[in-house]
């Protein structure tokens, strides 16, 4: 398959995931679909990176259309999350692996991979969605993007774990932010209903590597220039998201 039925691919599995949380909260199908997404969006942005014509012209036209998704990301998921709910959109995300790349592509000294720690660090600390686990995975793209079975097995380590670590995070950071106290959060860990979701969530995010099937199947070719509408979707269909949304409270 080309890159563009890769690309809608990602694109409907995002759509169900957005309204999934939006819409259908109760409906866990919607995000078990939607994972197949952000791993495609990554792989892509190493396939941009090594193809394009102008580096710095992919990395603004990327940048640009973060901005304008910033305040739909914000106005939309403030409607699933609260009025608490804040960070920079995933496209940031992606942005900051691409420069993460590109500087270590540039680079050439010995213990280059501190560029790729310190971009992972710099998805945490700006609050972008998609955080350590984005930049790691588009650079795990970019260094094996010839091996897909290397590419392949870095990428499921770095999702097993990732996706492990998260829980043990939430765990601790309930601790420390005083939400709860070692005795009640050993308590709630050693219920008879504690893992049953745990695990539920486990599987629902580990349905991101069924990507790397769709992934192998791309045959290189990048099909018909849809370059307008792939960059005009992602802000667009989080307005219509938001319009419905408003429309039916």
């Amino acid at each position: 398959m080309n890159a563009n039925v890769l690309k809608l691919i990602g694109i409907i599995g995002m759509v169900l995931d957005h309204i999934g949380w939006v819409l259908f909260p109760d409906i866990a199908l919607f995000h078990f679909i939607g994972r197949i997404t952000f791993p495609i969006f990554c792989y892509f942005i190493t396939e941009g990176f090594l193809k394009t014509h102008s580096r710095r012209n992919y990395l603004l036209r990327l940048l640009g259309i973060a901005l304008i998704s910033q305040i739909p990301f914000v106005m939309t998921f403030r409607l699933a999350f609260g009025e608490g709910f804040s960070g920079l959109n995933t496209l940031f995300n992606l942005v900051i692996g691409l420069v993460t790349i590109w500087l270590y592509d540039k680079a050439h000294f010995k213990g280059k991979c501190i560029i790729v720690i310190l971009g992972a660090l710099c998805g945490v600390l700006f609050m972008t969605d998609g955080d350590i686990y984005g930049v790691l995975m588009i650079f795990f793209f970019y260094k094996y993007h010839n091996e897909f079975k290397k590419m392949a097995i870095s990428v499921s380590i770095l999702t097993v774990i990732y996706h492990s670590m998260y829980q043990i995070y939430a765990i601790v950071g309930t601790w420390a932010m005083g939400i709860m106290t070692a005795s009640e959060i050993i308590e709630v860990i050693t219920g008879p209903n504690y893992y049953g979701p745990i695990l539920f969530d486990f599987a629902q995010n580990m349905c991101s590597l069924l990507a790397l099937i769709l992934i192998r199947f791309y045959n290189g070719e990048k099909g018909k220039n849809l370059k307008i509408l792939f960059y005009a979707f992602y802000p667009l269909h989080l307005i219509i998201i938001y319009i419905i949304k408003v429309g039916l409270m």
